[in-house]
């Protein structure tokens, strides 16, 4: 950030305040890229590990848990994770579940010692009607 004096008056460069600000979201971003994440395909299941996998500049993420999801993974500005788009099963045993949403919106927020992000979708199952549940991703904070 650069600090310019114009006859008494302090005036902060913009232009640097906004690389640095690129260069925080870049950071945060790739922590999430390569750090160990974990989280759950619903509220009542246990947290397990995320693979998150790249596939033509985009970031996919498979929740390791109950109904076996793989969702592509959105980051806003900031680069914390915004959102879960087009989720499919991975699996034969549980070819019946799917997500009915093509985006799942993530609200990210600090509890504890972690940063988690959590998005509600309808859940269904072939034959029946859907249900709430959560997604939740997250990683631990140093």
């Amino acid at each position: 950030m650069k600090i310019i004096y114009l006859i008494g008056l302090v005036v902060i460069s913009v232009i640097g305040m906004n690389t640095v600000l690129a260069d925080d979201a870049e950071a945060e971003k790739n922590k999430w890229l390569t750090g160990k994440l974990y989280g759950s395909d619903n509220e009542y299941a246990a947290l397990r590990k995320v693979i998150l996998r790249q596939e033509n500049g985009k970031h996919y993420a498979f929740v390791k848990n109950q109904f076996t999801f793989e969702c592509e993974l959105l980051f806003a500005d900031s680069g914390l994770p915004t959102g879960l788009r087009a989720c499919r099963q991975t699996t034969e045993e549980n070819k019946n579940w799917s997500v009915t949403e093509t985006d799942i919106p993530l609200k990210c927020k600090v509890i504890k010692k972690e940063m988690v992000c959590k998005g509600w979708y309808n859940l269904v199952s072939s034959g029946q009607s859907g249900m709430k549940s959560e997604f939740a991703i997250a990683r631990k904070l140093p």
